[in-house]
């Protein structure tokens, strides 16, 4: 993996995701889940937001480790990980992830009161250098150290190489944009907003100088049409107020 994918997929799963579930067939693979990141999959089904879930295959893993950094976590919690029964979601809070940075994983280690040796080697015994395909990470209090020969990504749908990465990065940031440009305009006739409520775009407002929608969008014909349909109501209203003196 080059800086540039590794960059890419740091920045899309730590602002607002979650360690969602893994998996394993070991020896030969193991299986992490990242849910509520900045990728754009398709829907699940219809009136659904984009899914944001996305994948990593370790092939024939040397170092599959489940690492703690604060006292007083439960015993079998990488088993209500793998079974879907954590209570509460394992969000990142910082950028405390990489799949290259050797640098940054030994600084991540360095963390670690707790270890879980789920198979091969402790992580402080692992040479990072040398490991074709990595991950360590800190969601929260919790975390994984991985280390094996070849890393594969996947979607819902299946694997994805590195340009439909890229591809998936790219849509995510142009939904998130429109998904803001119609939230603004229809602040005021919430009903008109074109899109399903999407709790990752919610959960990273954007800043001043996004733009605007352009002149000739359709929405702003609706906005006048519901602007003028609630001025009509007004008026009939206040008409029968006024009536009734």
């Amino acid at each position: 993996m080059d800086t540039e994918l590794n960059d890419l997929l740091v920045e899309a799963i730590w602002w607002v995701g979650r360690w969602s579930w893994w998996n394993s067939d070991l020896p030969k693979s193991f299986f992490v889940e990242f849910s509520a990141t900045q990728i754009w999959n398709p829907p699940m089904k219809d009136g659904m937001p984009p899914n944001h879930q996305i994948g990593f295959h370790f092939l024939d893993p040397h170092c599959v480790c489940f690492i703690e950094r604060y006292e007083g976590a439960r015993p079998n919690w990488p088993e209500l990980l793998h079974n879907d029964k954590v209570k509460q979601p394992l969000n990142f809070h910082d950028p405390t992830i990489t799949f290259l940075d050797t640098t940054l994983i030994h600084q991540l280690l360095s963390e670690v009161i707790n270890i879980r040796v789920y198979s091969g080697s402790d992580p402080r015994d692992v040479d990072w250098d040398k490991a074709n395909a990595k991950l360590v990470f800190w969601a929260g209090s919790l975390g994984l150290a991985i280390a094996a020969d070849e890393m594969r990504i996947a979607n819902h749908s299946g694997l994805v190489n590195s340009e439909q990465v890229y591809e998936m990065r790219r849509k995510y940031s142009d939904y998130y944009r429109d998904y803001w440009l119609y939230k603004t305009a229809t602040r005021f006739h919430p009903n008109l907003f074109p899109f399903p409520i999407d709790y990752v775009c919610e959960a990273s407002i954007p800043g001043a100088g996004r733009g605007e929608l352009p002149d000739d969008d359709p929405i702003w014909d609706k906005i006048r049409q519901e602007d003028q349909r609630l001025t009509n109501r007004i008026k009939r209203f206040l008409s029968r107020l006024v009536g009734r003196h």
